[in-house]
């Protein structure tokens, strides 16, 4: 397997898992009562977050280092 299409492969899985604790955080922010797990869901809303936008950045490097390479 390429170094390319690893990297591409492990910044789509970075995407994905972001997006998937993006949505279980927003999920449980919004339907606990409990101030706790509110607070819970919205750490994971963040954390969903930060994981997505650095997928997104090693797919854009692993592009830009492609065309440099082309």
């Amino acid at each position: 397997m390429s170094w390319w299409l690893a990297s591409a492969a492990m910044g789509l899985c970075l995407v994905l898992a972001g997006v998937r604790l993006f949505v279980v955080g927003r999920r449980a922010a919004s339907r606990v009562p409990d101030r706790d797990r509110a607070l819970d869901g919205a750490l994971l809303t963040v954390l969903g977050l930060v994981l997505s936008g650095f997928g997104i950045v090693v797919l854009a490097v692993t592009a830009m280092l492609v065309r440099a390479m082309a």
